[in-house]
């Protein structure tokens, strides 16, 4: 399942489309580029693609110096990848906001590795 929905944000950014909440839903521009197979594979991911698209400012706090959580390998790699992706993208001037094209590509690239690091698998699934 994780690796369906990671190929589905790299699909969906690399086809430049645009995703956002909105309520129980999820919103997607430009709609011309989203045919009839991909208009499923968000549907069938919907919870999961809103879970991602998230509020970010409903986080919750920062831990104290010393009381957050053990993180794992497969998360720091994850994140790695994730910001050494937006990173490209903003130094290129492309938009990096949650949803667009270039933060699509990155978490799914980033969910790619988590679940490859996880698994003692290789990274790096080919989308097209």
């Amino acid at each position: 399942m994780m690796d369906e929905l990671a190929g589905l944000m790299v699909d969906l950014g690399r086809a430049g489309i645009e995703l956002a909440s909105g309520g129980d839903r999820v919103m997607f521009r430009p709609r011309d580029r989203v045919g009839p197979g991909l208009l499923t594979r968000i549907r069938r991911h919907r919870r999961a693609l809103l879970a991602n698209l998230g509020d970010p400012g409903q986080g919750e706090e920062l831990p104290e110096n010393g009381s957050g959580p053990v993180v794992s390998e497969a998360v720091w790699e994850a994140a790695h990848v994730f910001f050494e992706r937006l990173g490209v993208a903003c130094e290129l001037g492309l938009p990096v906001g949650i949803g667009s094209p270039a933060w699509l590509i990155a978490m799914g690239e980033a969910l790619e590795t988590e679940h490859a690091t996880m698994s003692g698998g290789q990274v790096g699934v080919d989308h097209g």
